[in-house]
């Protein structure tokens, strides 16, 4: 067999083994949220974006709404579908990006979806690299995320909405 030829298989098989590799560390991250969500997020019936307090406890201001234990700032529903991409693509960018989560918890964002049949919600700590995840108000546990929190922000100051510090 030709040099050439057995440097093109050696190629290939390279380019086969990282595309592999790379859709098998994909899985593995997404795995780390349940189905149940991800389906809530491709199939939103309604989704409500929400800018949370990361440090003022929930008995801060009497009377205050509160998500997860987190005073609200204030929320906005997600109706139109491309604003729904992008706060689905920034979770799943998130998860895909993780880093090593840090000690802390100081959630900026919540994420609350129905799809008719599930409520899903996300508390999001893009400071400390941390989702938290709950199904139908039952804590699942964490999941380590990455990236940053710049495409949930835009749609919260869209809406107006006050973003904590």
């Amino acid at each position: 067999m030709p040099l050439k030829w057995k440097l093109l298989i050696s190629l290939l098989v390279v380019a086969v083994t990282a595309a592999t590799a790379t859709l098998v560390y994909r899985l593995y991250r997404l795995g780390g949220v349940p189905p149940a969500a991800w389906h809530c997020l491709r199939e939103p019936k309604q989704m409500v974006l929400y800018s949370i307090h990361p440090e003022e406890p929930a008995d801060f201001v009497k009377g205050a709404s509160v998500f997860h234990g987190y005073r609200i700032l204030g929320e906005v529903p997600v109706t139109a579908v491309p604003e729904q991409g992008r706060v689905v693509d920034a979770v799943r960018h998130a998860v895909l990006t993780a880093l090593d989560p840090a000690v802390c918890f100081n959630p900026r964002h919540g994420i609350r979806v129905t799809d008719g049949q599930h409520s899903c919600d996300f508390v999001i700590c893009f400071e400390c690299g941390r989702m938290d995840y709950y199904l139908d108000n039952t804590d699942l546990g964490s999941v380590p995320i990455g990236g940053s929190a710049e495409s949930l922000n835009a749609v919260l100051r869209k809406a107006q909405v006050p973003l904590a510090d």
